[in-house]
């Protein structure tokens, strides 16, 4: 390497450094794991929720809400959230432990109350699931093969006390959000900007940079950009037939936010570039100061 090759050098490297964010977000259990199908559903299963001052109705709106205002404005995700059906189950669902053994950083999926396909929502009020009321949700895939997602199911607390039902509607929006995340195979993220920040102290509204990177990650789609998700100029058909002017609003807004970022990482890298630059000139000149002084 020479001396004219190591500013081009150092910008690629900070270009890079920059340019594709450093990824935070983390998957369930430490596994990557996702569905294989674009269409996933999400479904109910009705006639278990007797604390949350909820209908079956209402609780299933919540949930298309929840869908459509944060998981399916992802333009460079090829997942597709669709509301499923009110599910006839098992009183299992309302009663068992979501985990046969282990904790909640190395459960066994308890069998009996394994979904077959698609998602599942339900209430329960199994004390080792909520033994608090500020515990509002737990969730998990349940059904799965290597990577493959078959089933995940998302337990919302109905215990006496929930902490769920004192939230107002936006916030129990979120939360359903939050959790149908670990559903598709993500897990926290430390970003407190972020819809899956392992805390609810401010609730989001939308999904942040993080969360688009995760989803992304999981279910790309087969466009030539990376990862990152400002690539994304354009939104997707699929999307706007199933939204309305809010929805395309909310995928526009979420390209302006990577747009911004990755602009402000590009010309940092830029200016980072051009003092290496200036700082590599002056040493230059220096040691060829020192080199005539010499003679």
């Amino acid at each position: 390497m020479t001396k004219k090759q190591l500013p081009l050098i150092l910008l690629l490297l900070f270009a890079q450094l920059f340019s594709s964010k450093l990824f935070s977000f983390t998957f369930n259990n430490n596994v990557t794991l996702a569905f294989n199908q674009k269409n996933v559903a999400v479904h109910l299963a009705q006639g278990f929720c007797q604390n949350l001052n909820l209908s079956d109705d209402q609780l299933m709106s919540l949930i298309e809400e929840a869908i459509d205002d944060y998981w399916n404005t992802v333009p460079t995700s090829k997942l597709i959230l669709v509301i499923g059906q009110k599910k006839s189950l098992s009183s299992s669902y309302y009663s068992d432990p979501l985990c046969s053994s282990g904790t909640s950083n190395r459960c066994t999926p308890n069998v009996t109350i394994k979904v077959d396909n698609d998602i599942v929502v339900s209430c329960n009020t199994n004390s080792t699931n909520f033994p608090s009321p500020a515990i509002l949700a737990s969730s998990m895939p349940n059904n799965f093969s290597g990577n493959t997602i078959y089933g995940s199911l998302v337990l919302i607390n109905d215990t006496a006390s929930n902490g769920f039902k004192s939230r107002n509607r936006e916030q129990q929006k979120a939360i359903i959000a939050h959790e149908i995340g670990h559903a598709i195979g993500l897990g926290h993220s430390p970003v407190k900007d972020s819809l899956m920040y392992y805390s609810d102290v401010n609730y989001r509204t939308r999904l942040g940079l993080d969360d688009i990177d995760g989803v992304t990650y999981l279910y790309p789609k087969e466009q030539p950009f990376s990862c990152n998700s400002s690539a994304a100029f354009f939104v997707d058909k699929n999307l706007n037939q199933q939204s309305s002017k809010k929805k395309i609003q909310q995928n526009l807004q979420a390209v302006k936010q990577s747009i911004l970022a990755n602009f402000f990482s590009f010309t940092l890298a830029v200016v980072i570039a051009i003092i290496l630059r200036i700082v590599f000139n002056q040493t230059k000149l220096r040691l060829r100061a020192r080199h005539s002084a010499s003679y």
